[in-house]
């Protein structure tokens, strides 16, 4: 009898030690954090210089030049995970100097004009640091054209549309200063009636400053 007893009292002792055993909480398993982006989306500065050529006249008497201008657009707007957006001011003159006939003839013709313009991209890397984008814009403004033979001077002024479609890259040095470089091709529009159509061709250096998340 005793006997019987005695395997029953350890089973019960052994459970009353199991029982007054401190528990240890699951711990959950560690989880990496993500990696913080390298690029900011926010408000955005873009300074773009611009090279490249274009045909048009540099004369009212509508000689036809090809030339190489140096042109600058400011942007204004926001950067985002797919594009950015924003508007754009733009800005670009011409000068040249020629003689015929023993009279010099001086030359200028002048863009200033605005509009809005969409940097859709089409890639980038996991980070954001680097993308590759399509530009889109259309601006509207003035063409000034002043030519000077002699002491006969001609000034105009008349309406501009322009239309550019090109591609460009960026990586950003820093997560707020984007870096890059544009390509593409402007599509002039010049007057109101009966407007007359040129062809840019241009490529520029992108500059640009991202304040946000």
């Amino acid at each position: 009898m005793r006997k019987g007893i005695g395997p029953v009292v350890a089973l019960l002792v052994a459970l009353g030690v199991a029982t007054a055993a401190p528990r240890v909480a699951a711990q959950p398993l560690p989880i990496a954090p993500l990696p913080a982006s390298a690029a900011a989306s926010g408000f955005m500065l873009q300074a773009v210089i611009n090279a490249g050529t274009t045909s048009g006249p540099l004369v009212m008497a509508g000689d036809f030049a090809i030339v190489s201008p140096v042109s600058g657009t400011l942007r204004i707007g926001g950067l985002f995970d797919l594009l950015a957006a924003s508007l754009e001011v733009n800005y670009a003159s011409i000068s040249s100097t020629d003689e015929a006939g023993g009279v010099t003839r001086d030359s200028y013709y002048g863009q200033v004009s605005l509009g809005p313009a969409v940097q859709f991209f089409l890639w980038q890397t996991a980070d954001g640091a680097g993308r590759f984008y399509a530009l889109g814009a259309v601006d509207f403004g003035a063409s000034m054209q002043s030519v000077s033979s002699g002491s006969v001077t001609v000034d105009d002024e008349t309406f501009l549309a322009a239309l550019k479609l090109g591609f460009g890259g960026c990586y950003f040095l820093h997560r707020n200063f984007p870096l890059g470089l544009e390509v593409g091709a402007r599509t002039d529009f010049i007057g109101a009636d009966n407007p007359t159509i040129f062809s840019n061709f241009f490529a520029g250096l992108t500059l640009g400053f991202v304040v946000g998340s």
